[in-house]
C-alpha cells in the first residue's frame, strides 16, 4: 500500500489537470478597464480644470504576474469607422492623463489614470461644430499581456475601450 500510494503522489507532479495547465497562458494575466464602454461626462465650466478618474485592473488565473499596458486615443479616422461621422474626438490640447503608461507589479491589482480636462477649449470646439457629439475615444492596450476585450481592436490588438460623451454645463448646479 506505502509503494501504491508513492507511485500516485509522484505521478500527480506537473500534471496536465494543475490550474496553470488548464488554464491557457493568455489568461493567466488579463488588463481591463472598470466600467468600459460608454460613459456620459458633464464638465462644469468653472474656469478650472475638470477631472475624471477611472480605474484598470489586473486579474486573470495568476494575478501576481506582473503586467503593462498603455491607454491611447483612438485617431478620428478609426472613430469614423467605429462610432460614425458625427463624432469628433475633443481637440488634443484640451485635456492630459496623468499617465499614460500602467506597469503593475506582482502585488498590485488596480491603478487609476485621472483625465484633466479644459472646459474652455473644449466648449469652443464644441461651438465651432455644433452638430457633431463630442467624444474622448480611450483604449487600453499591451503588447505582451492580454487585454480583457470582445475582439481585436483596429490597431490589431486586444484592447478594452472606454468612450467619454462629453457635455459642458455653464455655470455651477
Amino acid at each position: 500500500i506505502a509503494c501504491l500510494a508513492v507511485l500516485l503522489l509522484t505521478a500527480c507532479d506537473e500534471s496536465k489537470y494543475e490550474l496553470e495547465n488548464l488554464v491557457p497562458e493568455e489568461y493567466h494575466k488579463v488588463l481591463y478597464i472598470n466600467k468600459s464602454g460608454t460613459q456620459e461626462l458633464t464638465l462644469y465650466n468653472t474656469g478650472e480644470l475638470n477631472t475624471y478618474a477611472f480605474s484598470v485592473y489586473k486579474g486573470g488565473s495568476d494575478p501576481s504576474l506582473t503586467a503593462s499596458g498603455e491607454i491611447a486615443v483612438h485617431s478620428q479616422e478609426e472613430v469614423d469607422v467605429l462610432y460614425g461621422a458625427d463624432y469628433r474626438i475633443i481637440p488634443s490640447g484640451s485635456y492630459s492623463m496623468d499617465t499614460d503608461r500602467l506597469d503593475f507589479a506582482s502585488e498590485e491589482r488596480s491603478k487609476v489614470v485621472t483625465l484633466s480636462l479644459s472646459t474652455d477649449l473644449i466648449g469652443a470646439a464644441m461651438e465651432a461644430n455644433p452638430e457633431a457629439t463630442y467624444v474622448l475615444p480611450l483604449y487600453l492596450t499591451s503588447e505582451k499581456d492580454s487585454v480583457n476585450a470582445p475582439g481585436y481592436g483596429v490597431h490589431g490588438y486586444r484592447h478594452s475601450a472606454i468612450v467619454l460623451h462629453i457635455w459642458i454645463q455653464h455655470g455651477v448646479s
